[in-house]
């Protein structure tokens, strides 16, 4: 597993860098035994990034009858990724596991929140990523 690759910030245990960042992301509940989508995408944005992974912010949950987050904790599913970089204009493209899910403050335009960790890109996205995340502020 990545989580004990990566470094020393890990969304698995819940330690994330201080600095607050806001990125795009698009994100889909996938089957990876079949290797299809199985919902539509959604809109959300990260909140908090670590080595391995981020929070990200949705304004809702509930996608083509699934539950994006729940159902992507479950064994053979996942989530499908796109990220938008600040660093260098780039998307990282990969997959993910969604490792727990919770309601944001009351008030929030996004009001669902979840962590996940990244669990498959392709080398060049992942240097990509960890400079960026190691170029950020403790």
């Amino acid at each position: 597993m990545l989580k004990g690759i990566w470094g020393k910030k890990v969304v698995g245990k819940g330690r994330f860098f201080r600095t607050k960042v806001l990125m795009s992301v698009r994100l889909r509940l996938i089957d990876l035994v079949k290797g299809r989508g199985l919902t539509s995408w959604i809109e959300g944005n990260t909140r908090e990034l670590a080595d391995d992974g981020f929070v990200v912010e949705v304004a809702r949950v509930m996608v083509d009858g699934f539950h994006i987050f729940t159902d992507a904790m479950k064994e053979g599913r996942g989530l499908e990724l796109e990220l938008e970089l600040p660093s260098n204009g780039g998307t990282l493209r990969g997959r993910g596991k969604a490792l727990w899910f919770k309601q944001s403050a009351d008030g929030s335009s996004r009001p669902f929140e979840a962590g996940v960790l990244l669990t498959e890109i392709g080398e060049e996205e992942k240097e990509s990523w960890l400079e960026f995340t190691r170029g950020l502020p403790e």
